[in-house]
């Protein structure tokens, strides 16, 4: 018995060690990766609404969430719905407002958020077609914020600072103008396709149930299947997430596609290897030049994810909506990914993810419990 856990102590330090040399390797440049070697084949990809693009503006998170559920939509009933992400973002921007403003100016106040803020959005203000409610009141034609986040930021520091010692009452009202002016006043009746709604019938008309959306995640400092809020800048609202193995996120995703259901995906996108304009997304280990042959890539375990994390190689940087699995031409498998950066890619806006960087560079997912097996659920004790 000895013998036998010595065996498999010393065959657990060896895969820590492995996975550590491969780590470093992958922190160094990977200018000898070459995307156009990849050849890719889908093998069980979703039915999409069109690419969409952000521009510059830092609301992946709404483009994400609003785009999986525009996804899910059109699995499920067959009907392609355009809906309004900036909806959801001016009516959070009142909500961050407000959290700010309690926070005495100590918590986060920017572009940026996760999925479940759409989810909390839907919940509370319900659903708008782009067509209703576009956002766009400030002489553009594609959405441009700077202006926007700098002119909020600026008032939110007035009001904090707290000039005559008090809050006035008149601060919200305020702070709601500034989003009027910017976004469009918001309307409680509108017309889509020759019926009136407001947001609320609307959502109802969809079928969409918006409580079905959970977000999963999976690290080490937390205790598996209880839930807890991630610790990251732009989860401002103190959304939770449940914990899972890192095969059980795994599976978590491929189960999803089985079942109709995309997945908002939160992501590290500032690694070398996630290359846009070339559509795909690498966590390689880089040796020299392969010459013709494809990079081997990272082992990925629950060690390895939770360092990259806690030392902020992994970071938020960019939400999209995971749609689908496709496998190299050595059989290799890879994500497929929607982003929001418009259609200007090799892919049409697309990126082909390995399993590598999915299981690493996944900071949680955004997805229909609906979509998971019934074992996940019952240890995560959803009904």
């Amino acid at each position: 018995m000895k013998k036998l856990f010595l065996c498999l102590s010393l065959a657990c330090l060896s895969l820590g060690a492995q996975a550590q040399i491969e780590l470093k390797s992958a922190e160094k440049t990977t200018k000898d990766i070459k995307p156009e070697l990849y050849k890719f084949t889908d093998v069980d990809r979703l039915e999409t609404t069109p690419v969409k693009d952000q521009h510059r503006s830092g609301t992946c998170w709404a483009f994400s969430g609003v785009g999986t559920i525009e996804n899910d939509l059109l699995t499920q009933t067959g009907k392609v719905y355009d809906l309004s992400e900036m909806w959801v973002v001016r009516n959070m921007y009142m909500m961050k407002a407000e959290k700010y403003v309690r926070m005495h100016g100590e918590g986060n106040f920017s572009e940026g958020g996760v999925c479940a803020n759409v989810q909390t959005a839907i919940q509370k203000f319900g659903l708008m077609p782009e067509s209703a409610y576009p956002g766009i009141m400030y002489g553009e034609k594609k959405h441009t914020h700077a202006e926007i986040s700098k002119t909020l930021t600026g008032y939110l520091e007035v009001i904090v600072s707290n000039p005559n010692r008090k809050l006035s009452s008149a601060w919200k009202e305020g702070f709601n103008a500034i989003l009027d002016a910017y976004f469009g006043v918001r309307p409680e009746k509108f017309t889509f396709e020759g019926k009136e709604y407001t947001p609320m019938t609307f959502l109802t008309m969809t079928g969409l149930n918006i409580d079905d959306y959970i977000t999963v995640t999976s690290f080490t400092h937390h205790d598996l299947y209880s839930d807890f809020i991630v610790e990251i800048p732009d989860n401002w609202n103190w959304n939770k997430a449940y914990n899972v193995t890192l095969d059980e996120m795994t599976e978590a995703i491929d189960t999803a596609f089985a079942n109709k259901y995309a997945i908002g995906w939160d992501a590290d996108v500032s690694e070398s290897g996630f290359r846009y304009s070339k559509g795909i997304a690498l966590m390689p280990v880089i040796v020299g030049d392969n010459g013709d042959k494809l990079p081997k890539e990272m082992t990925i375990n629950a060690d390895v994810r939770q360092k990259t994390f806690d030392n902020y190689m992994t970071t938020d940087d960019h939400l999209m909506v995971l749609v689908g699995t496709a496998k190299d031409q050595e059989g290799n498998p890879f994500y497929i990914v929607k982003n929001s950066w418009d259609s200007d890619n090799v892919y049409g806006g697309y990126v082909y993810a390995s399993r590598p960087f999915i299981q690493c560079k996944t900071i949680s997912i955004f997805v229909n419990k609906n979509a998971l097996t019934q074992d996940l659920k019952t240890k995560l004790n959803l009904k």
